[in-house]
């Protein structure tokens, strides 16, 4: 009977490591998503000319407007300022 109960047990035990590692393997999965979708809207430009502003807010609306003019004098993609995010 010892026997049974203690294969049993092992048997709840090894069935208890797989669901944890699948939950684990699944929230890699989930945080992996998430990341990508955070990304899926980011541009990178490079080359740009780097202002030389004293304040930051100055070199900001730099950048912001480089990226406007490029986006949409450039490009003609039609972006207004509300459609910028974040830029650095």
């Amino acid at each position: 009977m010892k026997k049974e109960v203690d294969k049993s047990l092992e048997t709840v035990a090894s069935n208890i490591q797989d669901v944890h590692k699948t939950l684990m393997e699944t929230r890699a999965q989930a945080a992996e998503q998430r990341e990508k979708e955070n990304r899926r809207n980011n541009i990178v430009i490079y080359n740009v000319p780097e202002s030389r502003k004293a304040r930051a807010e100055d070199r900001y609306n730099n950048d912001t407007n480089f990226c406007l003019q490029l986006f949409n004098n450039v490009l003609q993609a039609g972006i207004e300022e509300d459609d910028v995010i974040n830029i650095f």
